[in-house]
């Protein structure tokens, strides 16, 4: 998914709501700025992402993002399964799958180089 966030636009505090994954953000188009003016913080921790770099985050951890900038920021959001233990595991993938039937969620599954 990609996230373009306008000008002088703020995302509220928000969290996700299953832990089973991670969020990777990678920057596409990050305005320059001072640090902090275009943002996210997650848990209390503020960082802020750079064109062509990687942002790893646990998107259960509250968090919010604002561009205080005059240009857009876009950045592309990718999921990753949270390792775990085999039946932890299972249990996550099986999760993942119900989550999977709502209208709100595109599931993407590369196996073996092969896309299903």
């Amino acid at each position: 998914m990609f996230s373009i966030l306008a000008p002088g636009k703020t995302i509220p505090q928000h969290r996700g709501p299953y832990n089973g994954v991670l969020r990777l953000h990678l920057g596409l188009r990050v305005p320059t700025s001072e640090p902090h003016i275009c943002a996210i913080r997650v848990n209390g921790e503020t960082r802020t992402w750079a064109n062509d770099e990687v942002l790893l985050f646990d998107d259960s951890y509250q968090h919010d993002a604002r561009n205080l900038t005059d240009q857009y920021r876009a950045v592309l959001f990718v999921d990753f399964m949270r390792p775990l233990p085999l039946l932890a595991h299972w249990l996550n993938t099986l999760m993942i799958k119900l989550i999977a039937k709502t209208p709100f969620v595109t599931v993407t599954v590369v196996d073996s180089g092969r896309f299903r």
